[in-house]
């Protein structure tokens, strides 16, 4: 996913990720268990765009990488 696409929240989904070590799929994994929710690559570029806004899913985000929601 190219960084131009993404709002300032997706950015810092991604430097969390790395500061983490932790893959894409690691965040969606932990997200799906921590919000008992269905959640996905595609839910996640879209949140990482903006085009999707379930708050639920972004404070588990929050909650994971330890980073806060603009």
């Amino acid at each position: 996913m190219a960084f131009e696409n993404l709002t300032p929240f997706g950015r810092k989904i991604k430097f969390a990720l790395l500061e983490k070590y932790m893959t894409a799929q690691d965040l969606i994994n932990q997200v799906s268990e921590d919000t008992d929710l269905y959640f996905d690559r595609s839910y996640l570029s879209k949140i990482m765009r903006g085009s999707y806004d379930n708050r639920k899913i972004i404070d588990s985000i929050c909650k994971i990488l330890e980073i806060d929601y603009e």
